[in-house]
């Protein structure tokens, strides 16, 4: 019977969901962060207007990409980046993501 109970004990914890992502904490501002510079970049050859803001998610730290082009249809997440530029997961916005300032933006060509 002990088994059993250790057994759901563990469904039940493998079956919470996991919404902390890990990130860690800027030693700069993001705006004099060197990460920037490669959301940026990772950015620049998407076809879709795409804004970088800053944020915080679970109270640290990140970027967070989100696609402002009227003409493409998105599902409502965003990319979140840490400050480093590393790509972490792509999150719907929710109470742990909070969305600040604008830091930069792609370039598209109108042709």
């Amino acid at each position: 019977m002990k088994i059993l109970y250790l057994l759901l004990f563990g469904f039940m914890l493998l079956s919470c969901e996991k919404n902390d992502i890990y990130t860690e904490d800027c030693n700069t501002s993001l705006e004099e962060s060197a990460g920037l510079s490669i959301v940026t970049a990772e950015i620049e050859e998407y076809s879709c207007l795409t804004n970088i803001n800053a944020g915080k998610l679970n109270g640290r730290a990140v970027y967070i990409t989100s696609v402002v082009d009227p003409l493409c249809q998105t599902n409502g997440t965003v990319g979140v980046y840490n400050c480093n530029g590393e790509f972490l997961d792509n999150i719907k916005p929710d109470y742990n993501l909070i969305i600040g300032e604008l830091l930069a933006t792609n370039t598209v060509d109108k042709e």
